[in-house]
């Protein structure tokens, strides 16, 4: 990837952040956390998407399983990149 296509992905990750602070700093903690969770989710997926990297982050297949069984339960909730990454979590050693 290159070094424009990476920052492109940075600044998304940038404003997605900034505005998941503005709000659990405002008191909406539910809004502020999806968003953090998309994030991670969104990351997530990328990271296992491509067979060689997905060597460097398996270590974390147990923490994220355990975080998304404990709370996102709800399959209709889903969005369509967490549908693709629990794919890649199945499939995961």
């Amino acid at each position: 990837m290159g070094q424009r296509q990476a920052l492109t992905l940075q600044a998304g990750t940038f404003v997605v952040s900034l505005g998941a602070l503005e709000k659990i700093r405002a008191g909406d903690i539910a809004e502020g956390t999806r968003k953090i969770e998309s994030i991670c989710f969104s990351s997530a997926a990328m990271c296992f998407e491509d067979t060689q990297f997905r060597q460097r982050v398996t270590m974390f297949v147990p923490s994220l399983t355990s975080y998304r069984h404990s709370f996102r339960t709800n399959q209709g909730d889903w969005t369509p990149t967490e549908k693709e990454l629990e794919r890649y979590l199945v499939r995961s050693p």
